[in-house]
């Protein structure tokens, strides 16, 4: 089944500052969309504004024809949407793989009561969580420090861990905070890849924001640029690149 995620018109505002304006995209199974734009340029508030953390003060998120204006962020998680984040949200004191069952918690249907004794169904819900997530310990090379805390990691280890719990909720939309930021070469060079067996693997649509314009433009299907909380560019990487007013407000002569 195809996952299609369609922003239209979104806008928000704090007090007297307009973070957003008119802001739109549509992203679709087996694509990578990046936004990218200056510091300030209101990226990270769409990705707010699509996982329910802020709501729209004006325009429509929609998932699959469903409409997600005025759900919370929890129900928009369980709609098919995960995220990560800036600055990686990861149980310090907790193992990767715990972690990464963490990503699996709104799937889980037994009852508290049989979890807690762990009974018959739950037993069997259980196993089946934990397969599910070794798997993506495979997908994403975790095996070796399957069982170390996540909080002695390196930050491109956690990173791809972060990645790894948005992975275990099975979303139909995976939003990517800057996946790649402080990581070195190599790093990047890796993450890159796993974004990429994602897409290929599953039914999952990506977007991404990052600042690196070489990976941007290395792995992204599109392209949106804001600037000042209002879309000014779009298209395919080449047409973004060789777009004058993404130019001037943003890539400038050094990308």
């Amino acid at each position: 089944m195809e996952n299609s995620l369609v922003v239209e018109g979104a806008a928000k505002r704090f007090g007297g500052v307009t973070a957003l304006s008119g802001a739109g995209l549509h992203a679709k199974s087996k694509e990578i969309h990046a936004i990218i734009g200056p510091n300030g340029a209101g990226k990270t508030t769409l990705i707010n504004v699509i996982s329910g953390v802020y709501p729209p003060d004006d325009g429509t998120v929609t998932l699959n024809g469903e409409l997600l204006n005025g759900l919370r962020s929890t129900q928009i998680a369980r709609k098919g949407i995960a995220r990560t984040f800036q600055n990686v949200a990861l149980f310090a004191g907790m193992t990767v793989v715990q972690n990464m069952l963490l990503g699996r918690n709104m799937l889980m249907k037994s009852g508290v009561l049989s979890c807690g004794w762990f009974w018959g169904a739950a037993r069997r819900e259980e196993a089946e969580h934990r397969e599910r997530v070794e798997e993506i310990v495979d997908l994403l090379n975790l095996t070796d420090i399957r069982g170390s805390l996540a909080g002695s990691l390196p930050l491109g280890l956690k990173k791809r861990v972060e990645l790894g719990r948005a992975l275990a909720a099975n979303p139909k939309i995976l939003l990517l905070d800057e996946p790649m930021g402080g990581m070195n070469i190599e790093e990047k060079e890796d993450m890159c890849r796993y974004v990429l067996d994602v897409v290929e693997l599953t039914d999952t649509a990506v977007i991404l924001i990052e600042h690196d314009m070489g990976v941007v433009m290395d792995i992204s299907d599109y392209v949106v640029v804001l600037d000042q909380g209002t879309k000014i560019g779009e298209g395919t990487p080449e047409e973004v690149r060789s777009n004058q007013a993404v130019i001037d407000a943003y890539l400038g002569a050094s990308h």
